[in-house]
């Protein structure tokens, strides 16, 4: 094969050569192989050699065409080429003195092949076939026409010189002929009939393995699956692809509707007993008092703080109207009631509407008026002040204008007033948040678009938004029975798409081996072989007691979800019963079961967070003089719910004991059980637990 050599300039970008008349003439078998070009050409790139390979019909020959070494960039030493050529591609041959019928079938299996002209190529001249490419699979390919050409050959009997002679197949018995005086001739032409008209018997073994990895091993190291069989049958493999879907649970919600405490409107009964009212459900609640009265930072006058203190919220079974949905760990409520008695975080109020404003600020005070008229007289309608007089501990003004003859417009302006609520909620780690509705009044919008915009806006936000939890509530008035029924259908809407299962699509793939021999034992032992192999590619993992994961909220485990199944790593998550399977390539599960400890080590930092931000820490008396420590979800209910002056609050611990502290007494109840709590500042000393052993606690 001639290498001719080629000068050419820097700038020159591949896009012609020029010839010199200095080559090497090499005699190769090879060359003959039109595709031999194309392996070549493919190992020259992969090894960053600059070079055009071109086949030369008359003299046959191959022309590689390079630049001489002695460019400092684009140069290629011959030699590596002599290499290539020579040492890492091989030549090999198989005859036959018959045409094989069967060598036409594997022909055109081996045309087929992913990596034709680029490992394998060949050249077919009836009785002869030549191979050219890698060693191991040129090699391999040689072995199956070789098979095919022996398992078709009929055994056959010759006579020269009055001796018999038998042509051996792969292990078949040979046939002994006694050349002794008392054979006959005519026994030795029975003999040899039989024999002709027997034909070697083949067996065939196909079966499909469905161990997760082994399609990424078949792919990847196909070579070392043929070492499991060597030279005993022919494998054949296929990929066979599925498609099926991957149910992704429902995170666990922390609160029911029971439990949610409001006050809806005017109430001129007699303040219900809040013990009574709290020992209605007796479950774990992670948001105790979300709408109960809020301990106030403000001082006010003494009606509005016995009002705080002495008239208890109304449990939801007191209400006429309400319905709620559970975003994940959020929620959504449709209710009605007065605005002005929502004890919340944050009431929103539409600083365009007169009338709202003026009902709000009159019911809030003279503190928060004189910042409006302030703030209304500098042309800045988009601000927040203290809740002032109600029960809420801020109140979010925002514009809200929309001109009726351009309904094209009424969505946008819906969403920018809903989004930017709440997105300051989220941004200052506000948990309860209540909305009026807008334009149902003196506008008269159409209440469906109006629930349509400001419900799918607020269940966006939750969807998409980075939180731990938000309980959004739309307050309506009592007597606009038609604007709550708008508001309510389209919640229950959102309802069914929360109550629709989540699947991921995924590609289950399943590999289906054929095995043919002529040894059906062989045959047998080369399956248990290759099972064996998948299912050492493979690994199953089955976690439980994994109770953190009742915290994760439905985005997270979306998360996980799909970076298991990216690493083609199936996962089964039981929340209820704290079960974590993981099925898959064995290196990829150990990647998403140290996943799964890194997502619940961020959120117990965020719990840990939280806890720190609150101040406070709670602890029960193991025993006299011994104090533990709650975990840190449970220690978020025990101060929530007493900060919002509930009697007691009752929880499932770690041990599943249905427990309740009384905040009167300061005690932890579990059937005949008592023991004491208590509530301590983190920068104070706890009972019998060291400063620096807390704060490694909470911060570790």
């Amino acid at each position: 094969m001639p290498y001719k050599n080629i000068q050419r300039d820097d700038r020159f970008e591949i896009l012609q050569v020029i010839l010199l008349n200095n080559f090497i003439s090499l005699d190769s078998g090879w060359t003959k192989i039109s595709d031999a070009t194309r392996v070549i050409q493919c190992h020259l790139n992969i090894n960053n050699n600059r070079c055009v390979c071109q086949q030369q019909i008359s003299p046959t020959s191959i022309l590689v065409h390079y630049v001489d070494k002695k460019h400092p960039q684009l140069g290629v030493d011959e030699q590596v080429i002599e290499t290539c050529c020579r040492k890492k591609l091989i030549l090999a041959t198989c005859t036959s003195t018959t045409v094989e019928p069967e060598w036409t079938i594997l022909k055109t299996e081996i045309f087929q092949r992913w990596d034709y002209g680029i490992n394998i190529c060949l050249f077919d001249e009836q009785q002869k076939i030549s191979f050219f490419g890698l060693p191991e699979v040129v090699k391999h390919v040689q072995q199956l026409f070789e098979d095919k050409k022996i398992k078709n050959v009929p055994t056959v009997v010759k006579k020269e010189a009055n001796k018999p002679e038998v042509l051996p197949i792969s292990k078949p018995s040979t046939l002994k002929v006694d050349n002794s005086p008392q054979t006959s001739k005519t026994n030795i032409h029975q003999e040899c009939n039989q024999l002709n008209t027997q034909k070697v018997e083949k067996f065939l073994i196909t079966f499909d393995v469905d161990e997760p990895g082994f399609e990424i091993f078949v792919n990847q190291q196909f070579n070392q699956l043929l070492t499991v069989v060597k030279s005993k049958c022919q494998l054949e493999k296929q990929i066979l692809h599925h498609q099926i879907q991957i149910q992704v649970p429902k995170a666990k919600v922390h609160f029911n509707n029971t439990t949610l405490q409001m006050q809806p409107q005017e109430n001129n009964s007699e303040p219900t007993n809040a013990s009574s009212q709290a020992s209605i459900d007796p479950k774990p609640n992670w948001f105790l008092g979300l709408f109960g009265f809020k301990k106030s930072n403000k001082q006010s006058s003494w009606p509005v703080q016995q009002q705080k203190s002495t008239s208890q919220v109304q449990m939801t079974s007191n209400v006429m109207n309400l319905t709620s949905v559970a975003i994940g760990n959020s929620k959504i409520i449709v209710c009605t009631g007065d605005l002005t008695k929502q004890a919340v975080d944050m009431i929103a109020v539409c600083s365009t509407s007169s009338i709202l404003c003026n009902a709000i600020i009159s019911a809030a005070g003279p503190q928060v008026k004189r910042i409006f008229d302030q703030q209304s007289s500098n042309d800045i309608l988009t601000f927040e002040t203290s809740g002032g007089n109600l029960p809420c501990k801020q109140i979010a003004f925002r514009p809200w204008i929309c001109d009726k003859y351009q309904p094209q417009h009424l969505k946008q302006s819906i969403d920018t007033f809903v989004s930017s609520v709440i997105t300051y909620a989220l941004l200052h780690n506000m948990t309860t948040l209540a909305f009026p509705s807008i334009g149902c009044g003196q506008l008269g919008y159409d209440p469906k678009l109006i629930a349509e915009y400001m419900i799918d806006e607020t269940y966006r936000q939750l969807k998409t938004s980075v939180h731990s939890q938000l309980i959004v509530s739309f307050v309506l008035l009592p007597g606009q029975q038609s604007v709550y029924d708008a508001f309510s259908d389209r919640l229950n809407a959102i309802q069914i798409i929360e109550n629709k299962p989540t699947s991921i699509s995924f590609d289950k793939q399943t590999v289906k081996i054929k095995l043919i021999g002529l040894n059906k034992n062989e045959l047998i032992e080369c399956q248990n072989k290759i099972k064996q192999l998948a299912r050492s590619c493979s690994l199953k993992l089955h976690l439980t007691d994994k109770t953190d994961m009742a915290d994760w909220s439905q985005d997270i485990i979306q998360k996980y979800y799909n970076y298991c199944l990216q690493k083609r790593v199936i996962p089964a998550i039981d929340i209820q019963n704290f079960i974590l399977d993981l099925i898959g390539p064995k290196d990829a599960v150990s990647d998403t079961e140290k996943y799964f400890f890194q997502l619940t080590a961020e959120i117990l930092r965020n719990a840990r967070i939280q806890i720190i931000s609150h101040g406070f820490v709670w602890s029960f008396e193991i025993s006299s003089g011994t104090w533990e420590q709650y975990s840190y979800k449970i220690n978020q209910q025990i101060e929530d719910a007493q900060l919002t002056k509930l009697s007691h609050i009752e929880f499932l611990n770690e041990k599943s004991e249905q427990c309740r502290v009384v905040f009167s007494s300061m005690e932890e109840h579990y059937g005949t059980r008592k023991r004491k709590v208590c509530r301590q500042r983190i920068d104070s000393s706890l009972p019998n637990v060291e400063k620096s052993s807390f704060l490694s606690y909470l911060i570790l």
